[in-house]
C-alpha cells in the first residue's frame, strides 16, 4: 500500500462517523418514509418532519452525494435503496436496525472512557415507556434472516 493511499484510507475511516451519523439521523426522523414515492423540496420536507429548513437541506444535500437521495430541479426523491430498505412498512425495512445502532452512538463515543474503566459509563435510564419502545426497536431491528450479513 503506497502512502498516499495509506493516508486517504486513513482519513475515509477516521472521518466515516459522519455519513453514519447523516444515515442515521435522517432515518431517525424518517425522512425516507416522508418522501416514499414522491419528491418535495428540502423546505417542504422540513415542514413535514418539522425541522429546521437551512439544516436539513445540508442533510438533504449530503444523503444526495451518499447515494440515498435523487435530486432533479430542486425536488428531492429516495434513491432506490433508500426506498427498498428505509420507508416503514415496505417488506424490506431495516430502518429499525439503524434505529438500534444510532441509540448504541453515545456507548461507541464514549469508548476511550469505556477502555480505561473496563465499564460502559453511560447507563441508558429510559422511562418504563421507552424502555419497552426501545426494546421492541430492538426486537424488530434482529429479525433478520439467517443468510444476511448485516455486517461486512
Amino acid at each position: 500500500m503506497s502512502s498516499t493511499s495509506g493516508y486517504l484510507r486513513l482519513m475515509k475511516l477516521a472521518a466515516g462517523f459522519r455519513e453514519s451519523k447523516i444515515i442515521l439521523a435522517a432515518n431517525e426522523l424518517d425522512l425516507f418514509t416522508a418522501l416514499s414515492e414522491k419528491q418535495l423540496r428540502s423546505d417542504e420536507a422540513a415542514e413535514m418532519i418539522m425541522v429546521n429548513a437551512r439544516a436539513f437541506a445540508i442533510i438533504m444535500d449530503a444523503l444526495v452525494a451518499m447515494g440515498f437521495l435523487i435530486k432533479e430541479n430542486g425536488f428531492y426523491r429516495n434513491s432506490e435503496a433508500a426506498e427498498r430498505f428505509l420507508v416503514k412498512g415496505k417488506p424490506e425495512y431495516k430502518g429499525d436496525l439503524l434505529k438500534f445502532m444510532n441509540g448504541s452512538w453515545k456507548h461507541w463515543g464514549d469508548l476511550e472512557e469505556t477502555i480505561k474503566t473496563g465499564s460502559i459509563s453511560i447507563k441508558p435510564d429510559l422511562p418504563d415507556q421507552s424502555r419497552r419502545e426501545y426494546n421492541q426497536v430492538y426486537i424488530r431491528a434482529m429479525d433478520i434472516p439467517n443468510n444476511e450479513n448485516i455486517f461486512p
